[in-house]
Parts: C-alpha cells; structure tokens; sequence
C-alpha cells in the first residue's frame, strides 16, 4: 500500500488514483485494517535508520552475511 511506504498526503494520492482527498481517505480507513487482519500484524515502517549489523539481524531474522555481491 502506497499509503504506508510513502505518507503521501490524500491530495497527491487522489492525484495519482484519479479520486478526491476525500474518497482516498475513506479508502485508507477500509482497507488499512483489512490488511492488517489479512498480515496479522499492525503495519509499520521498519526503523529509518540501522547503526550496526547487529541491528540488521534483530530486524530481520532469518537473513544471513554473504561476501561478494
């Protein structure tokens, strides 16, 4: 959802999706909570900022280093 990665105001959305602020809002409400229940989770952006590898594996376990691209 554009809504979640980006914050963009409802203007720029209902710009972008051909509705009005106001019918964008509406949208948002309905289906945020959809897919959150569908997720099972709330969602929220990650940290905007990690310091140390350490980090990194905290907030995403499951992720292993690799040398070399």
């Amino acid at each position: 959802m554009l809504y979640l990665k980006c914050y963009p105001t409802y203007d720029l959305q209902g710009l972008l999706f051909g509705l009005d602020r106001t019918r964008v809002c509406r949208w948002v409400k309905i289906l945020l909570p959809v897919l959150e229940m569908t997720l099972g989770r709330e969602c929220v952006l990650p940290a905007r900022q990690i310091r140390s590898a350490e980090e990194f594996f905290r907030a995403f376990p499951g992720h292993e280093f690799r040398t070399g691209i």
